[in-house]
C-alpha cells in the first residue's frame, strides 16, 4: 500500500471540483478576509500571523525569536542575563523607527511612480532635480523644500511591472520595478531589452514615448513569467501559484490559525510559495513533503495536507487509501494528529477489519479520550500482518488458507522474541525504528478480532477471529495449588438458592397490610439446613493432608517483668468481648478535649476567613468563581468546601452572582451586537436602494448614448467612415511631420540667433579695438 502522496495524480475534473469546494469555503463568512486574494496584506497585530515587534511603538518587524526585532532581541538577551524580567524589559525598552517599509511608497509629486528616496519620498527624477536645486542654492531648509514641491510638475507613470507575479509599479520605461530591473541586469539581460541613453532628456522632457529595443521578445517574456515576487514585510504574494495550489495554501493558513500549534512566520509561507512556483506544483495533495529541503517547509506541507485530506477524501476513500481520519468522526485526540496511518498492514482484509474496528470505536458513546487504545490495536495488527507476510502461505493475503495453527505460532513467536530480546517484526513506529519485545509490549501486540466481524462474511476458520490477548498467568506456590483445587472441587456442584431467615419486624414490614400472619403467598418459608458437600473440613485454610507440610508457628513468648522494672506500655491488649457490646475505650481527659475542639474551631474559622477573602479577590479580578479556584486561592481542600455549610453557601452564592453577572454581560453584548447588525442592515438597505436607483439611471443614460451612436452610424455609411478614418490618419501623420519640421526650424532659428549674437559681440569687439588707437592719439 502506498502513502497518500504517492497515489497517482488526479485528473482535471477532480482538480476543478476541488477548486470549487475550496473557493466556496474561502468565500464563506467564517473565513478570515485577510487571507483572501492573490496578495495577502497581513496587519502587524494579526492574531495568528503577527509580525510587529512586541515593544510598544516599535515600527520594526519582529525577528524569528523572542517576538522582537533584531535590535531588541539582542538587548533582551543581555537584560535576561542580568536577571531582568521580560515585563520590565518591555516597559523600559525604547521604540525604534522603521528602516524598511511594508509597502512600496509612491512619489509625493507623481503618485504613479514609485519613490526612489524613502527619506524625501520622491521618485528618481524629482530626487535629482531637488539635488540640483540644492547645488545651485545651498543652505535651503524645509520651508524652501515645501515651496519647491508646489512648483514641480507631475510626471506620468510607467504602468505596472511586467513580471507576472509582481504587483508594484514600474520604475523605468523598461516596464520593470526597481527590484526586478536590478535582477534583470544581474541575469545578463535575457532577450536584450534596452533603453536609449539619456532617454529622459531626449524623450521624456519633450513628452515623447521612450522606445524600448528588444532583440528577443519571447525570451524577455519568458524571463518575466519565471520571476519570483518581491518579498515585503507583512505581505504574502501568491500570484505566481496555480489557482488550486493558491486556494490550498490559503485554506491551510486558515486551518493553522484554528489550532494551538507552532507559529508560521510569513517569510516561511512566502518561501514555500516561491519553492512551489519554482517547481511548478499544481497541488499539494499529491506531493511528497520530503522533496523540500527545509524542515519547516516539510512541516507546513504536512499540516496543509492534513487539512486538505478532511475535505478531499470521504471516510470510504480513506478506507481504500489505507488510513483513517479521526476528525471525520468528530474526534481529535489531545496532542495527536487526526491522521492514523494503516499502510503498515499489507493484507487488505486485515486492514479493512482494523479500519472498521477503529471506526466503531470512534463512533461509540464510550469513545476513549486518548489515542492509546487505537495505537495498541494498530501496533498489534501491524505485528500480525508482518508475521503473516513472513510465515503464512501466500503472505497471508488469502484468508481462506489461514488456520488456527498460524495464530498459535504467532503467539509463540512473540514469546520467543521476548525471551531472546529481539525486536518486533512489524514497522509500526513513525520514526522507522523497531521496538524491542518486552513483557508489557508483547501484551499490547496480541490482537482480538471481535466476533461481530462475521457480517463481512470472510471465510475465516472459527478459531481465528476469536484470538484473544494471551497474558502471562501468575503461578501459584505449590502449597496453594492443592487448596485451589479443593476450592474448585467444592464449587463444582451448583448450589441451590437459600432463603435467609427474616426477623419478625422485617416480616411485618414486607407483609401487606390486608394479610395476617400465615395468610397468602407472603408467608415466610423456614429455611432447611443441609449438610455441606464433601468431607468435613478441619479449621483452617488448607486441607488436613497438607497441613503437616507447613512449618509450625511458634507461640509468642511473653517477657517476664523483673522486679523493680517499670512497665513500658500502659495500654495492654484487650480481648474482644464475646457479647455484642462495643469495645471499652480509654476516656480522654476533659481539658484535652476542649483544647482540641477549640483548636479545630479556630482552624475552621481561619479557613472560612481565607475562603471569604479568596471569593472577594476573585470578584475583584473578575475571574470565574468555582470550587477549584476558591480551594486553590484559599489553600483549603475541596472536601472542606463541600462539607462546611457556611463555606458551601458562600461559594454557591458567589457562583450564582458570577453567573448572573456573566449572563447580564452576555445579554448586553448580544444587545449591542444586535443593534449594530440592525444598523448595518438598515444602512445596507439604504445603500441597496441608492445603488438600484443609480443603476437604473446609468442604464437609461447608456441606452440614450447607444441610441445616439446608432443614429450617427445611420447617417454615415461604411465607405464614408473608412474614408474619414484614412483622412484622419493622413492628417495625423501630416501634423506629426509638420511638428517635426517646426521643431527643426526652431532649432535652426535658435542656432541662427546664437550665431547672430556671437557675430554682434564680435563686431562690437572689433569696433572697440578700432576706436582704441584713435583715442590714444
Amino acid at each position: 500500500m502506498t502513502a497518500p502522496w504517492l497515489l497517482p495524480q488526479q485528473d482535471a475534473r477532480t482538480r476543478r471540483d476541488r477548486l470549487e469546494v475550496l473557493t466556496a469555503l474561502i468565500n464563506g463568512p467564517e473565513f478570515d478576509p485577510v487571507l483572501r486574494g492573490g496578495v495577502l496584506k497581513i496587519p502587524p497585530t494579526h492574531p495568528v500571523y503577527p509580525w510587529n515587534c512586541t515593544v510598544v511603538d516599535c515600527e520594526r518587524p519582529r525577528w524569528r525569536r523572542y517576538a522582537m526585532c533584531s535590535v531588541h532581541a539582542e538587548q533582551w538577551q543581555e537584560a535576561e542575563a542580568r536577571g531582568m524580567s521580560r515585563a520590565q524589559f518591555l516597559g523600559t525598552a525604547q521604540p525604534l523607527p522603521a528602516v524598511e517599509m511594508p509597502e512600496a511608497m509612491m512619489c509625493r509629486i507623481c503618485p504613479q511612480r514609485p519613490a526612489f528616496s524613502l527619506q524625501l519620498v520622491l521618485c528618481f527624477r524629482h530626487r535629482n532635480r531637488w539635488l540640483s536645486y540644492l547645488k545651485r542654492l545651498p543652505g535651503r531648509g524645509e520651508a524652501e523644500f515645501e515651496r519647491w514641491l508646489v512648483d514641480q510638475p507631475s510626471l506620468p507613470g510607467y504602468g505596472e511591472c511586467r513580471a507576472d507575479v509582481c504587483d508594484e509599479l514600474a520604475a523605468s520605461p523598461l516596464g520593470l520595478c526597481g527590484a526586478h530591473e536590478r535582477g534583470y541586469i544581474r541575469a545578463g539581460r535575457p532577450g536584450g531589452a534596452r533603453l536609449p541613453k539619456n532617454f529622459f532628456a531626449t524623450y521624456e522632457r519633450r513628452d515623447v514615448s521612450v522606445p524600448v529595443t528588444c532583440e528577443d521578445q519571447v525570451a524577455f517574456r519568458a524571463w518575466c513569467r519565471a520571476q519570483l515576487p518581491v518579498h515585503r514585510i507583512g505581505t504574502v504574494n501568491l500570484r505566481g501559484l496555480r489557482p488550486l495550489l493558491r486556494a490550498e495554501v490559503q485554506w491551510g493558513m486558515y486551518v493553522h490559525g484554528l489550532q494551538p500549534v507552532a507559529v508560521w512566520h510569513l517569510t516561511w509561507v512566502q518561501s514555500l510559495a516561491d519553492e512551489c512556483q519554482r517547481r511548478d506544483v499544481s497541488s499539494l495533495a499529491g506531493l511528497d513533503p520530503t522533496e523540500f529541503r527545509r524542515a519547516y517547509h516539510q512541516r507546513m506541507v504536512q499540516e496543509i495536507q492534513q487539512a486538505l485530506r478532511k475535505i478531499y477524501f470521504t471516510p470510504s476513500d480513506t478506507r481504500d487509501a489505507g488510513y483513517i481520519e479521526t476528525e471525520h468522526f468528530g474526534v481529535r485526540f489531545p496532542h495527536r494528529s487526526s491522521y492514523v496511518d494503516l499502510t503498515c498492514i499489507t493484507q487488505r482484509w486485515l486492514r479493512d477489519l482494523l479500519w472498521d474496528h477503529i471506526a466503531d470505536v470512534l463512533r461509540s458513546p464510550t469513545c476513549p479520550r486518548s489515542a492509546q487504545p487505537v495505537d495498541f490495536v494498530r501496533r498489534a495488527a501491524a505485528e500480525l500482518s508482518a508475521f503473516f507476510q513472513a510465515e503464512a502461505p501466500g503472505g497471508g493475503h488469502d484468508p481462506t488458507v489461514l488456520r488456527g495453527e498460524h495464530v498459535h505460532r504467532f503467539v509463540a513467536d512473540l514469546r520467543n522474541r521476548e525471551r531472546l530480546g529481539l525486536a518486533f517484526r512489524g514497522q509500526a513506529r513513525l520514526d522507522g525504528k523497531k521496538a524491542k519485545v518486552t513483557e508489557n509490549s508483547r501484551r499490547g501486540r496480541l490482537l482480538h478480532l471481535p466476533a461481530r466481524r462475521r457480517r463481512r462474511r470472510l471465510p475465516l476458520e472459527s478459531r481465528l477471529p476469536q484470538l484473544r490477548q494471551v497474558r502471562p498467568v501468575r503461578r501459584r506456590p505449590p502449597l496453594l495449588a492443592a487448596q485451589a483445587r479443593t476450592v474448585a472441587a467444592a464449587g463444582r456442584g451448583r448450589p441451590r438458592r437459600r432463603h435467609r431467615r427474616l426477623s419478625e419486624p422485617l416480616l411485618r414490614a414486607h407483609r401487606p397490610r390486608h394479610r395476617r400472619p400465615g395468610e397468602g403467598p407472603g408467608r415466610p418459608r423456614p429455611p432447611r439446613r443441609r449438610p455441606r458437600p464433601g468431607p468435613a473440613q478441619t479449621p483452617g485454610l488448607l486441607p488436613p493432608r497438607v497441613v503437616h507440610r507447613l512449618p509450625r508457628r511458634r507461640p509468642r513468648r511473653r517477657r517476664q517483668r523483673r522486679a523493680g522494672q517499670v512497665q513500658r506500655y500502659v495500654h495492654s491488649r484487650r480481648r474482644r468481648p464475646r457479647t455484642g457490646s462495643r469495645m471499652n475505650t480509654a476516656t480522654v481527659p476533659e481539658p484535652r478535649t476542649a483544647a482540641a475542639l477549640a483548636a479545630r474551631r479556630r482552624k475552621t474559622e481561619a479557613a472560612l476567613k481565607r475562603v471569604h477573602q479568596a471569593i472577594a479577590r476573585l470578584r475583584r479580578e473578575k475571574v470565574q468563581v468555582s470550587i477549584a479556584a476558591v480551594a486553590r486561592r484559599a489553600d483549603v481542600s475541596r472536601t472542606f468546601l463541600y462539607d462546611n455549610a457556611e463555606a458551601r453557601t458562600a461559594v454557591a452564592a458567589a457562583m450564582d452572582q458570577a453567573g448572573e453577572r456573566r449572563s447580564r454581560m452576555l445579554a448586553d453584548q448580544d444587545d449591542e451586537r444586535e443593534a449594530t447588525w440592525r444598523e448595518r442592515a438598515l444602512n445596507a438597505e439604504e445603500a441597496l436602494k441608492a445603488a438600484r436607483t443609480e443603476i437604473l439611471a446609468q442604464r437609461t443614460r447608456i441606452g440614450e448614448l447607444l441610441g445616439q451612436m446608432r443614429d450617427l452610424e445611420a447617417e454615415w455609411t461604411q465607405e464614408a467612415v473608412q474614408r474619414i478614418t484614412t483622412e484622419n490618419t493622413t492628417l495625423k501623420q501630416r501634423v506629426r511631420q509638420l511638428t517635426t519640421d517646426n521643431r527643426t526650424l526652431d532649432e535652426r532659428l535658435k542656432a541662427a540667433r546664437s550665431n547672430l549674437r556671437f557675430q554682434d559681440r564680435r563686431v562690437a569687439d572689433l569696433e572697440a579695438r578700432i576706436i582704441e588707437p584713435g583715442s590714444t592719439t
